[in-house]
């Protein structure tokens, strides 16, 4: 790019035919007096004539500095014929060369689709090459004569968007602002902006498919969202007419779908990298690819930092489960867990330890084998689902009748993210579900006329996934009352308790469900479901506790096996009884309640003293 200087100099003293080189060197060392003058100065200012001269048109050469590289054939030879009949209509615009090309002496920076027909015309004997042809004649810088030919192409003529954005972005580069640029061709500084983006973000493949015409401009522009290095798969996209990938929208969401916020970032992101966001939305890093290898990086430096910084340990964890951990000062030997997920977010949990670290700690201090065991497991997992299912039907249940703690469940769900997620679709079964339909089949016959959408919600309860023109009329009409009940039945119907390794380690499942028993009168615990599953998956105290709810212990032999315990059981278990993994309890009452369940025998003389519960349970 040649410097300011030359651009400025024929503002202030016009050039001489030698071209007083000595001139410019004063206008050079003050580079930053003279910069905004191409930009307030129309280059075509410069003359070195007030008049318009005629030239041979065999000394006229077309500029290598025209941004307009394609011409319509067709559209040149009707110019020709247009010119063969009525002349020249229009001056060209031109500059000396600073050496003759043959015959040629001077380059046209305005004008090349006129030169062009003169020329097929001259080529065809319909013109003598020596034709005189009407130019004016201008002098400056590459700069000017380019600046020139981009305003005279754009001002005329469409010019491929491509070549237009490489034209905008040399003026750009030339030191034309946007709204100077705009002005100039009749158009916005946005209209300016976003076809520089197109060749700025646009990687060579792209452009190619664009200026083929496989992609359209908005197509292009959306694109631009994405790194070059994931534009071709775009473009494949696109070109392969997937419905997602046509509308800008709908590209512009289907890319940044695919990337991470900028705040996931703990390392110096490169500007070129980040995305702004849209409608309120976090802005966002361009390649995850990048991201991950910069992330990763970023990471092990900050464990090297948070060693240094004193913790004993600072492990690279993808999953956190909090009662993993134990608290544990950095001055008693804590741990800082870094938490690296596969969103790429990273985090740090200070001053932890891990609960097989303590157990490894106090297996090398050498304590009793009690201490450093972990604690057995009362319930295999068959039997955990099977409580999971069983205590959240109920408590589904629970609350649909609860209206007061279906709204402080609700509440309490949206603030710390717990079992209840409020969607317009019941998961629920039994009388749950039954509640759900009825209280809201009303309310749906209210606000839509769609006998589909009424028969599939009273039939199967799935509610529309629109939002009903006439559902907030509807649901002004209901009082404080309807409307807790309304909410009840939504709450109740949506919410779950999972199953997890220790039954009843649900402390907010357990206080919602208490709470809604109380509220409710209803039960807390409801009668179980003791099927041939969940027998076999059963362990051999949960099986005796079965036999003696269901008052058949008796009849067992002292050392009964799994198989006839499960024959005895059969379908005798009493309608009432709840399986220990489904009710609301306590792993500490879990176990109590097997052992006051299970009636111990005394053990006979030579006979090996039975195992208590829980030992029979880690078999």
């Amino acid at each position: 790019m040649t410097t300011t200087a030359k651009k400025t100099a024929p503002k202030t003293a016009p050039k001489t035919a030698a071209g007083k080189p000595a001139a410019k060197k004063p206008a050079a060392r003050k580079p930053a007096a003279k910069k905004p003058a191409p930009k307030t100065a129309p280059p075509s200012a410069n003359t070195d004539t007030a008049e318009i001269v005629m030239l041979p048109l065999q000394q006229l050469v077309a500029s290598g500095l025209n941004p307009r590289k394609t011409f319509d054939d067709t559209s040149i030879a009707e110019l020709a014929d247009s010119i063969a009949a009525q002349g020249v209509l229009q001056n060209l615009v031109a500059r000396r060369l600073p050496k003759k090309r043959g015959k040629a002496t001077h380059e046209i920076v305005a004008g090349g689709r006129r030169l062009r027909a003169l020329q097929l015309l001259a080529a065809d004997k319909r013109l003598p090459a020596d034709t005189p042809v009407p130019v004016r004649t201008v002098a400056g810088d590459d700069d000017d004569a380019r600046a020139m030919a981009i305003l005279e192409n754009l001002q005329r003529e469409n010019v491929p968007p491509v070549e237009e954005g490489e034209a905008f972005k040399l003026l750009r580069d030339a030191g034309w602002k946007s709204a100077t640029i705009a002005e100039r061709i009749g158009k916005t500084p946005r209209y300016v902006q976003n076809r520089i983006k197109v060749i700025d973000r646009l990687g060579p493949i792209s452009r190619d498919a664009l200026a083929a015409g496989d992609i359209n401009l908005a197509q292009a522009e959306a694109i631009c969202d994405a790194a070059p290095e994931l534009q071709e798969d775009a473009i494949r996209c696109i070109v392969n007419g997937l419905g997602h990938w046509q509308r800008e929208k709908d590209i512009r969401h289907s890319i940044r779908q695919e990337m991470v916020p900028l705040s996931y970032a703990i390392f110096e992101v490169d500007p070129d990298l980040v995305l702004e966001g849209e409608d309120g939305e976090p802005d966002l890093i361009r390649s995850r690819a990048r991201f991950d290898v910069l992330q990763a990086a970023a990471v092990e430096k900050l464990q090297a930092n948070l060693l240094e910084q004193g913790w004993t340990h600072a492990p690279i964890v993808s999953w956190f489960l909090s009662w993993d951990y134990q608290k544990r000062k950095k001055a008693d030997g804590g741990h800082a867990i870094i938490e690296y997920n596969r969103t790429g977010e990273v985090k740090v949990h200070h001053g932890l330890i891990s609960n097989d670290a303590v157990y490894a700690e106090r297996k090398a201090a050498g304590a009793d084998k009690e201490d450093t065991a972990k604690p057995a497991k009362l319930f295999n997992q068959a039997q955990l689902d099977a409580g999971g299912e069983i205590k959240t039907r109920h408590l589904q249940n629970l609350v649909a009748n609860a209206p007061e703690t279906a709204l402080r469940a609700a509440i309490f769900g949206m603030l710390s993210g717990g079992p209840v997620k409020i969607t317009a679709h019941a998961h629920a079964g039994g009388d749950a579900e039954t509640k759900y339909i009825a209280t809201l089949l009303p309310l749906l016959r209210e606000s839509t006329t769609d006998k589909d959408d009424i028969e599939s919600f009273e039939e199967l309860g799935y509610w529309p996934t629109y939002d009903c023109d006439g559902l907030w009329p509807a649901l002004e009409k209901r009082d404080i009352p309807g409307l807790l009940d309304i909410l009840a039945a939504i709450v109740g119907a949506t919410m779950s308790v999972p199953a997890t390794s220790a039954p009843g380690n649900e402390p907010d499942a357990i206080a919602i469900a208490g709470a809604a028993a109380g509220e409710s009168g209803l039960p807390l615990n409801p009668a179980g479901t003791v099927d041939e599953t969940y027998l076999k998956g059963a362990r051999k105290p949960e099986l005796l506790a079965i036999a003696a709810a269901a008052g058949i212990a008796d009849g067992l032999s002292e050392k009964p096996t799994m198989k006839a315990i499960r024959t005895a059981i059969g379908d005798k278990v009493p309608a009432d009884y709840v399986p220990v993994p489904g009710r609301f309890l306590t792993q500490d009452d879990a176990a109590a309640a097997i052992a006051a369940e299970f009636p111990q025998p005394d053990p006979a003389p030579d006979a090996e003293p039975t195992p208590e519960p829980a030992a029979i349970a880690a078999e």
